[in-house]
């Protein structure tokens, strides 16, 4: 039997796929280890729904319902907004992971504050996201 018949892979191409291995499983540990790969878990998603919003003078006042059907609880910021016009949240809190929050928005000097007019507004939550919600005075 003579040596260089047999045949085999050569020295580079078996370095170029041990780096491929290396190169692969250092991007899997990576990214479980930085959390760029999602988990099983649904994050917080929370959706608002308007109950009522009620005016007095060129202030409104609105009532509204969070739900989270996610499996991450989620705090509420201390704003919200009607139209383009900032307020605040006078009450907020912890939405549950599949709970819901009664939460109302105070926003001062609307200069079309009434009822029966079409409202849309947002509520900020600690992550950075907003909520969106609408209906009418």
């Amino acid at each position: 039997m003579r040596l260089g018949s047999r045949r085999a892979v050569s020295p580079v191409l078996a370095e170029l796929l041990l780096m491929f291995v290396s190169l692969l499983a250092a991007l899997l540990v990576g990214s479980f280890s930085f959390q760029t790969i999602g988990t099983a878990s649904r994050p917080a998603e929370v959706s608002a729904q308007l109950n009522s919003c009620t005016a007095a003078g060129t202030n409104e006042t609105c009532s509204l319902t969070l739900a989270n059907i996610g499996t991450s609880n989620i705090q509420t910021s201390s704003s919200c907004g009607v139209g383009s016009d900032g307020g605040s949240l006078t009450s907020g809190g912890t939405v549950q992971a599949g709970g819901t929050l009664a939460v109302s928005c105070f926003v001062a000097g609307l200069p079309y504050a009434g009822s029966g007019i079409p409202i849309t507004g947002w509520v900020a939550l600690s992550n950075g996201a907003d909520v969106y919600f609408a209906g009418s005075s």
